[in-house]
């Protein structure tokens, strides 16, 4: 009887600790699941707060994009605006060397008038009479005097009525100061012979010896400007026609006055 009730007094101990042990261990269980809950919460919170941030980045990345785009699209319009400035320049340009060159061959058109009619105020009869020609050598003046105008053949002393034509020029010389003068002598392809060769050996010797003469006179006798004017004997070596008849040696043997321009360049 006395075990029984020491077994029965041992069993209800056994209950009583199997009592408490129980309760703490639910009670450990419980606060550990409530740490394990507060510690999902925390990272569920994490996972939104990156889901935020990766959104956030996935709209930079849209807004740099679209900015991307906006940058190249004025790049090509300023490339486009460059193209037209570039063409437009270039029609500027081309239009201010047109003008250039207008206003250029005007004033050379000007020259031209202005230093024939200086000229036929002074020797229309002459030029009616083909004694005098004019003409246009690139943007020169030519006036070309046959030989016996100004020369008896084979010599270099001035006739008279050469005389005559040379103040008619000298005239002409002091109304167009803007321009400059080249006397150029030129004679025919036969070569010097006689009596005439001790004075002139060759066609240059005789060609350059007139135009000296024509210039002396017009410098010394009528005035021209010395600095304006200049001497060239090309002998027979530009002929203007070919010396095979009387009448083209003729035209071969001859003076003219070369007026250009005066520019920075000439002086």
């Amino acid at each position: 009887m006395q075990s029984r009730s020491i077994i029965i007094g041992v069993l209800g101990v056994l209950l009583v600790v199997v009592a408490i042990g129980s309760f703490y261990w639910n009670r450990n269980i419980t606060e550990e699941n409530t740490q394990n809950q507060e510690l999902l919460a925390e990272q569920i919170e994490e996972i939104d707060q990156l889901k935020q941030l990766v959104s956030q980045f996935e709209q930079v990345e849209a807004a740099m994009q679209e900015l991307k785009k906006s940058v190249n699209l004025k790049d090509e319009s300023i490339a486009a605006l460059n193209e037209q400035l570039t063409q437009q320049v270039g029609v500027s340009n081309t239009n201010t060397t047109l003008q250039a060159q207008i206003k250029t061959l005007q004033e050379e058109l000007e020259r031209r008038q202005q230093i024939q009619q200086a000229l036929s105020q002074q020797a229309q009869e002459e030029i009616d009479k083909g004694e005098i020609q004019v003409s246009q050598r690139l943007d020169n003046t030519v006036i070309r005097l046959e030989e016996q105008i100004l020369f008896d053949s084979g010599k270099a002393d001035l006739k008279p009525s050469g005389i005559e034509i040379l103040k008619m020029i000298a005239e002409m010389m002091h109304s167009i100061e803007d321009h400059e003068m080249q006397v150029e002598g030129h004679a025919d392809s036969r070569p010097i012979r006689g009596m005439l060769k001790r004075r002139f050996a060759t066609n240059w010797e005789l060609s350059a010896a007139r135009s000296t003469q024509v210039v002396r006179y017009l410098v010394e006798m009528l005035g021209v400007d010395a600095t304006r004017i200049s001497v060239a004997g090309f002998g027979q070596f530009r002929p203007i026609a070919e010396n095979d008849t009387e009448q083209n040696l003729q035209l071969n043997r001859r003076v003219e006055f070369v007026l250009r321009p005066i520019t920075e360049e000439s002086n």
